[in-house]
């Protein structure tokens, strides 16, 4: 793993230096790589909740228990064709819990760090003048994904749960999923209609490495109607069969479906600039 690190680093850096070369002169002075960044801090009280793995017996589990927590992310991103980018991002996650003046032991106090790599991607992607094929898009790597964008506690759990034991992943806000894996998108009918496929290999849950592939189809006829529904077959292929029996290693396997809805009346009326982005549209 640490040397596929290397060489996606390496590729990154290179692919930016080779787009300075073979950029358009009107453009040559242009960058090719863009840096940014986001972060926050987090402070406040758990009232209950579970820590750690939530299926072992019996579980860890916590009460009224303050949090602090810090997060940094760095991203940078290269585009050295027009039909290509590739995408790096870092990030630095501290925190420091504390259970009370009389909490023992001591290491409870300490602040715990952890540095890794959210995105290593490459994204090929290609728009076309035809009637019927609109555009076409393939992505690789380690990549966030997101079944729908609008949401950002609740849904989104196509690649955020479990089939068994049942379990599902939140992270306040963040309603993206962690894949390693690749994703192929076709727009078809000048993009109102788009035909999704993705094989994603298994890193957070056990058993690791099952593959897990899923389909989406989604509809946006206009700027008020915006439908879509996939489907996921969770561990369908599974990479240790040999390590364990059938049974065991069936019994992760199962169905997902996720469905979305989206209606935003304001284009009907003109666009209603008075009222936010955001404003009146309903999701389910």
């Amino acid at each position: 793993m640490r040397w596929s690190y290397i060489l996606l680093l390496s590729v990154f850096f290179s692919s930016g230096l080779l787009a300075q070369d073979t950029s358009a002169s009107e453009h040559r002075n242009a960058p090719r790589i863009k840096l940014s960044g986001h972060g926050y801090y987090m402070f406040g009280q758990i009232v209950s909740g579970v820590y750690g793995d939530v299926w072992a017996s019996p579980p860890t589990t916590f009460a009224h228990l303050w949090l602090s927590t810090c997060l940094v992310h760095l991203q940078a991103k290269s585009d050295p064709t027009d039909w290509f980018t590739v995408k790096l991002g870092f990030e630095l996650y501290i925190d420091y819990f504390k259970n009370g003046s009389g909490a023992m032991p001591k290491s409870l106090f300490l602040r715990n760090y952890k540095a890794y790599l959210p995105a290593v991607e490459g994204i090929m992607h290609w728009n076309f003048e035809h009637s019927i094929v609109s555009s076409l898009k393939i992505e690789s790597g380690l990549f966030p994904y997101t079944f729908n964008s609008q949401v950002k506690t609740l849904g989104n759990y196509l690649f955020r749960s479990t089939i068994h034991p049942l379990s599902v992943q939140n992270k306040f806000d963040y309603p993206w999923a962690d894949l390693m894996g690749g994703l192929l998108e076709i727009g078809l009918f000048e993009n109102r209609l788009s035909v999704e496929a993705i094989l994603a290999s298994e890193f957070n849950y056990v058993p690791f490495f099952d593959f897990t592939p899923a389909f989406g189809l989604y509809f946006k006829p206009n700027e008020v109607i915006d439908v879509g529904g996939a489907i996921a077959f969770h561990h369908a292929l599974q990479a240790n069969v040999g390590l364990m029996p059938d049974s065991i290693g069936e019994k992760w396997q199962g169905i997902k479906i996720n469905a979305r809805a989206i209606f935003d009346p304001k284009p009907l009326f003109g666009g209603m600039d008075f009222i936010e982005k955001e404003g009146l549209k309903n999701l389910c």
